[in-house]
């Protein structure tokens, strides 16, 4: 009987989920306007995104679809997810509010787009 509850147990540790640690998000556009204040109806559209927790990456990101290796400066903490690149894209996702905030800008004239997501945790995206 010893023996078979330490088989369960052992089973049971060992048969973890092995995608468990790949979260797939569905975001949807609450907000997206220019630096001036000027709205943008159609800049961009709802867009998915998936990170590996594991791993700390970002796996699809809104932009970038399956050139997803040109993300650099990803940074994974307990609050936040931010990632981006040289060129003035840059996102910042809350792990909490699950709110995801987009910036593509210029450092000249300081001239930036701005689009805020809602997201929700789907199954797949």
């Amino acid at each position: 009987m010893k023996k078979l509850l330490g088989i369960l147990v052992i089973c049971s540790l060992l048969s973890g989920n092995a995608y468990a640690e790949i979260v797939n998000l569905k975001c949807k556009i609450l907000e997206q306007k220019f630096s001036d204040g000027t709205n943008c109806s159609n800049c961009a559209e709802d867009d998915g995104l998936t990170f590996d927790l594991e791993n700390n990456k970002v796996l699809y990101s809104p932009f970038w679809k399956d050139k997803v290796t040109d993300v650099i400066n990803q940074k994974f903490s307990e609050y936040e997810i931010t990632w981006g690149e040289k060129n003035g894209i840059y996102f910042q996702f809350n792990r909490y509010t699950q709110n995801l905030n987009y910036t593509w800008g210029r450092s000249i004239n300081n001239y930036k787009f701005i689009t805020k997501y809602k997201c929700n945790q789907v199954n797949k995206i």
